[in-house]
């Protein structure tokens, strides 16, 4: 079987903890072996394709939702000095005080 999955998904970046966005493009082939059936000779080499166990009722959405996952980076980060720091994204988001927008409330 072979599978192929383009996409974009929304992850949080380990090192500033803001968005990041990541292309996901996985192409795998996955070798459906029976349940009686023997394993190739080849499935023990590095570049042989995976092997699963093939049933008459798959659950193809786990199977993509498994694939994705092994997929995804340990620790997904920004490229290096990519990253905004915590303070940076706060005054950009709004440049008021919270004791100025107090200020305002009082009057």
């Amino acid at each position: 079987m072979r599978l192929e999955i383009n996409g974009m998904l929304h992850l949080q970046c380990q090192r500033c903890l803001g968005l990041l966005e990541y292309p996901l493009r996985m192409v795998n082939t996955l070798l459906l072996v029976g349940e009686n059936e023997a394993l190739p000779a080849e499935a023990d080499e590095p570049n042989a394709p995976d092997c699963i166990m093939a049933e008459a009722e798959m659950d193809v959405r786990a199977l993509i939702e498994e694939e994705i996952l092994l997929g995804l980076p340990l620790s997904p980060r920004h490229p290096d000095g990519a990253c905004r720091t915590r303070l940076e994204m706060m005054r950009g988001e709004d440049s008021v005080s919270a004791f100025a927008r107090l200020a305002t409330l009082k009057k």
